[in-house]
C-alpha cells in the first residue's frame, strides 16, 4: 500500500509536541510496516529533517512542494491547492494529516489527527483572523476525513461537545512515551544547568496564555524564601510573554530564574 503523509504543517523546532508526535510515529511506521510505501509530502524548511530520521528504510518516498511551511498563509493555500494534486500523482491509497487540518478536496480515503481545540476554550491565544481561520479548516478537514484521530478521550470528547463530527468517525489513540524515560540519564551526558547544583522546577512550554507560565512565576516568588530550588524555564515567547516579563521583574528571586532557548 501507499500511504501518504501530510507533514506541511511541521516547522522543525517551532510546532512543540506535534512534531515529535509526528516524527516517532513516522519511525515506528516505517519500520513495522517494510511492505507498505510512505509518501511524505514536505515543505522546503521540513525534508532535509526526514530525509535525515528516515535514510536508513527504502520504503519511504519524498515528495517536496515548493514552499516553506513556516509562512503560514502560503502552507494552507498549498495544502488545499496543491497537495491534492501531488497526491493524485503519486498515486497513494489514503493520506494521513497529523496536524490538525487537512484538505477539502481529494482521490483518496483520508485521516486527520485533531490533538486538541485550545482554541475553542483559550481563544485569547490567537487572533480573532486566526481563530475564525482554524475554525474553520479543522471543521472541513473532520468533515471531509473518513477517520478522526483524537490523542486522548478528553480531545475526543471535545471534538464532539462542539459538534465537529459524529462520534463513529472519531478514534481516541492515545500517545505513546519514549523509552528513553525508562533510563537514568548518565551524569557526563546530563545537560549542565545554571542551578549551581540546587534543586530545580522545571517548566517547558511555550508562553502561550493558556500556559500560565506568569501564574508559575508568580507562586515561585511567594515561596523563593522557603525553598532552596531555582526555577528553569525552556521555551519560546508568545503572546502570553507581556505577563511573564511583568511577573519576571516582580520576582524577588529573579537570580534563581533561568530562561532556556
Amino acid at each position: 500500500m501507499r500511504i501518504g503523509i501530510n507533514t506541511l504543517f511541521l516547522v522543525p523546532g517551532d510546532v512543540g509536541g506535534t512534531e515529535i508526535y509526528l516524527r516517532r510515529n513516522l519511525l515506528a511506521m516505517v519500520a513495522d510496516n517494510p511492505q507498505d510505501v510512505f509518501v511524505l509530502f514536505t515543505a522546503v524548511d521540513n525534508q532535509g529533517l526526514f530525509r535525515d530520521e528516515l535514510k536508513d528504510f527504502a520504503n519511504v518516498e519524498y515528495v517536496g512542494l515548493p514552499f516553506r511551511a513556516a509562512i503560514r498563509p502560503l502552507r494552507i493555500i498549498c495544502e488545499q491547492v496543491l497537495l491534492p494534486w501531488y497526491v493524485g500523482k503519486n498515486k497513494v491509497a489514503v493520506l494521513w494529516s497529523p496536524g490538525y487540518t487537512a484538505p477539502a478536496l481529494c482521490n483518496c480515503p483520508q485521516a486527520v489527527t485533531v490533538h486538541d481545540l485550545q482554541y475553542k476554550s483559550h481563544p485569547d491565544d490567537l487572533s480573532s483572523l486566526e481563530r475564525i481561520t482554524l475554525d474553520a479548516l479543522v471543521r472541513t478537514a473532520c468533515h471531509q476525513c473518513e477517520a478522526i484521530i483524537a490523542v486522548s478521550e478528553f480531545s475526543k470528547k471535545e471534538i464532539l461537545r462542539y459538534g465537529f463530527a459524529a462520534e463513529e468517525k472519531v478514534h481516541a489513540v492515545p500517545e505513546g512515551v519514549e523509552p528513553d524515560f525508562a533510563h537514568p540519564v548518565a551524569k557526563e551526558d546530563a545537560v549542565q544547568l545554571p542551578v549551581a547544583g540546587n534543586p530545580y522546577i522545571l517548566c517547558v512550554a511555550h508562553t502561550y496564555p493558556h500556559k500560565q507560565v506568569h501564574l508559575l512565576i508568580e507562586a515561585f516568588s511567594r515561596l523563593a524564601e522557603k525553598i532552596p530550588h531555582h526555577l528553569v524555564m525552556v521555551g519560546r515567547p508568545r503572546r502570553g510573554e507581556g505577563r511573564v516579563e511583568e511577573s519576571l521583574a516582580a520576582c524577588p528571586a529573579r537570580d534563581r530564574v533561568h530562561r532556556l532557548a
